[in-house]
């Protein structure tokens, strides 16, 4: 009896020494500049629901560094790093030009998501035939 007490704790001592010495790793991100936005609350009922994203704030791979649109460079500080955006309602209310990415969700739908769009901020706006929305500002 006493043989096996030995011989099971030999064992267990191993079991624990080989259970240190495994380590796990996080699957790498595919694109570390890269990120999803998903907007949700939208009206289900109501049709033709079209969400736009205007790129405020972008990421410039190959430079290495913070691109700010011209019509959002007075609400945004680039001077710190990560940048940091000074005034969202200015920067909302500034948003011009055509968006970056748009869709239409069709009725039913009550989100939506952006896949695989460069990091940065972005002001988001919604508009449905029934439903009104706030716009918003996502930092990814």
């Amino acid at each position: 009896m006493r043989k096996l007490r030995k011989a099971m704790a030999l064992l267990l001592t191993l079991a624990m020494i080989m259970g240190l010495s495994m380590t796990t790793f996080a699957a790498p991100d595919s694109d570390p500049t890269t990120s999803n936005i998903t907007v949700n609350g939208l009206a289900a009922e109501d049709k033709d629901t079209t969400v736009n994203l205007y790129a405020a704030v972008t990421w410039d791979k190959p430079n290495s560094t913070w691109v700010v649109a011209n019509w959002a460079k007075n609400y945004i500080n680039t001077a710190q790093n990560p940048y940091t955006i000074t005034n969202a309602e200015g920067l909302v209310d500034a948003v011009s030009g055509d968006p970056t990415y748009t869709t239409t969700l069709s009725q039913g739908n009550s989100s939506v998501t952006f896949e695989n769009i460069p990091v940065g901020a972005y002001v988001i706006t919604a508009s449905g035939e029934k439903a009104s929305y706030a716009p918003m500002v996502a930092e990814t």
